[in-house]
């Protein structure tokens, strides 16, 4: 929930889903760079925000979720957490 002008707003929004892009199906309208590094892209105006939301499904041999990482970046810098990209997941000990 978020509080906006005092009124709770249940969280996400639920605008629909942003669509996932190949840079490569738009070589003649963006930067050369763009497709040197190839990957994938996320159109959305500046003003948008974005919600991740993933549920792992249930493993019954475990007894818990499959566990995943989503790691986010914009430009090669981490969009969580300001930092220069990386490829690989670090642990905090």
């Amino acid at each position: 929930m978020t509080l906006i002008n005092r009124v709770l707003y249940p969280l996400p929004a639920g605008l629909g889903r942003f669509p996932i892009k190949h840079v490569d199906d738009f070589a003649d309208s963006i930067p050369p760079k763009w497709i040197e590094h190839g990957s994938v892209m996320l159109p959305m105006y500046q003003s948008e925000a974005l919600w991740l939301n993933y549920n792992p499904k249930y493993l019954m041999e475990r007894g818990t979720g499959y566990p995943f990482a989503i790691k986010v970046a914009t430009g090669k810098i981490n969009a969580v957490t300001g930092q220069n990209w990386n490829d690989g997941l670090k642990r905090k000990h």
